[in-house]
């Protein structure tokens, strides 16, 4: 029968309770991180990360929020460093190997070295197959992989070799030099190669606005999953691409003197938006454009 030694007992249980008391200290500072990173707080939730990389070093989830968060603020070198530490730790951490390959992504730098950036990508996958943010770097490897010299040559002679859209919502500044090449199709205006007969494809417009099901864009829009804390913050908000499609639309039909439908889809805009998770966003706008047509109606003649 094997003998305890005396006192061994005792510094066993000392050591677990050592252990467990700096992995408790470490989860709240990385819980309160966690949550000013998701609100798109970066620099406010960078403090919590770093004191949860001290008081538990040997935990790589707290380097590899350390690493994410150094690599948003723009600490490329540090978060290269402190991402490799995390695999150190735990080679098959999906969050790390992503950070991992945002650090070297070199997002289309001409005679850039891919195959660190897609051997972490993939990585991340085989350690996490359900992990959407590896799965849009993959999105990006593919695109990446695409003809991109080719196509950027095709615009220098103005062609378009893929298509080109702007969201509806988008300031007019960011496309002005092309504002005469685009045409509304929808929550997107699409650039054409030559200046379009039409300023709207209404057809295409009521197409995907008839597709929409009443509260499809309640939400949320964003899974806990998703690390990405921009768009936690702010996809939200692409519900009102469909909305501005939709009052663009009726001002199309107005200009043609079709104020009954322009009215009614006006109506429509207005219960739409009310059911998203961003709530009313444009009903100042709808209402201007409602009693602007109302009154059209009501003058004599009208």
């Amino acid at each position: 029968m094997a003998r305890t030694i005396p006192g061994l007992r005792a510094i066993g249980l000392l050591a677990l309770i050592l252990l467990s008391g700096c992995a408790e200290t470490a989860r709240p500072e990385l819980d309160a991180g966690t949550r000013l990173f998701r609100e798109n707080r970066i620099e406010e939730a960078l403090p919590h990360f770093e004191a949860a990389a001290a008081l538990d070093g040997a935990d790589s989830e707290a380097l590899a929020w350390l690493a994410e968060t150094r690599r948003r603020l723009g600490d490329r070198a540090f978060a290269r460093e402190t991402s490799g530490r995390a695999l150190e730790i735990d080679p098959r951490s999906a969050f790390a190997h992503v950070v991992a390959a945002e650090t070297l992504f070199p997002y289309g730098e001409r005679g850039a070295r891919y195959d660190t950036v897609w051997y972490h990508v993939e990585q991340a996958l085989a350690s996490d197959s359900t992990d959407g943010n590896a799965w849009l770097l993959m999105w990006a490897r593919e695109i990446f992989r695409g003809d991109v010299e080719g196509w950027a040559d095709g615009r220098r002679q103005d062609g378009i070799a893929r298509p080109i859209a702007f969201a509806v919502t988008v300031e007019e500044s960011f496309y002005a030099d092309y504002a005469d090449r685009l045409v509304d199709a929808g929550a997107f205006r699409l650039l054409r190669a030559e200046r379009p007969s039409s300023p709207a494809d209404t057809a295409a417009i009521r197409a995907g606005l008839e597709s929409i099901r009443p509260g499809a864009f309640r939400g949320p829009w964003v899974s806990e999953a998703d690390r990405s804390p921009v768009r936690r913050v702010y996809t939200k908000q692409l519900a009102t691409n469909v909305t501005r499609s939709a009052v663009t639309l009726a001002q199309r039909l107005a200009a043609d003197g079709r104020d009954a439908e322009a009215l009614e889809l006006l109506d429509w805009a207005d219960a739409y938006e009310r059911e998203t998770e961003l709530g009313p966003a444009l009903s100042t706008e709808i209402a201007e454009e409602r009693a602007r047509l109302q009154g059209r109606g009501s003058r004599p003649g009208g």
